[in-house]
């Protein structure tokens, strides 16, 4: 079985009223630990703008949010939490965090996030990392699914790998 994991970091002082289907919801204070590092990670891309950044920073509330995948090669979960996450950013979020990829959105990087592709689903919830004879994917879980690693031996083997 597998699980999706999100933080939500928002500028609300309240839990916003947002459906949430299937997903456990949580809401929280504050956390500046959340912002730095969901900052760190968003150097690595450019994820942020500069304003967007400092909101970020300035956030006064936290959406914990989690669920269970049923079964393997389940996509409801994914497109519940994907549904959820655009309209938490309708409602103000700031960032979000998905801690089972390890990866970060802004509000103007998933301006234009759909809950129904499968594509988008996979780039949305799964990273994918190129190490030295390997590429690897983290959050596979989020569709009941294992990580997977396809070995590689040479550059020119990287993009193939990774496709």
């Amino acid at each position: 079985m597998g699980r999706i994991i999100l933080t939500i970091a928002g500028p609300w002082h309240k839990a916003p009223d947002l459906p949430a289907g299937p997903l456990d919801v949580e809401f929280g204070a504050a956390e500046p630990g959340l912002s730095e590092e969901m900052a760190d990670l968003a150097a690595q891309n450019a994820t942020f703008e500069a304003p967007e950044l400092k909101a970020l920073r300035n956030h006064t509330g936290v959406l914990f949010v989690s669920a269970e995948v049923p079964r393997e090669g389940d996509m409801g979960v994914a497109r519940a939490a994907a549904a959820f996450m655009r309209a938490a950013f309708a409602a103000g979020a700031l960032g979000a965090y998905i801690e089972t990829a390890v990866k970060v959105f802004s509000p103007s990087t998933a301006a234009h996030l759909t809950a129904d592709d499968p594509t988008t689903l996979f780039h949305l919830f799964v990273e994918t990392y190129g190490e030295p004879g390997r590429v690897i994917t983290e959050g596979m879980q989020a569709f009941g699914l294992r990580d997977i690693e396809v070995p590689c031996r040479a550059a020119d083997e990287v993009a193939p790998a990774q496709a």
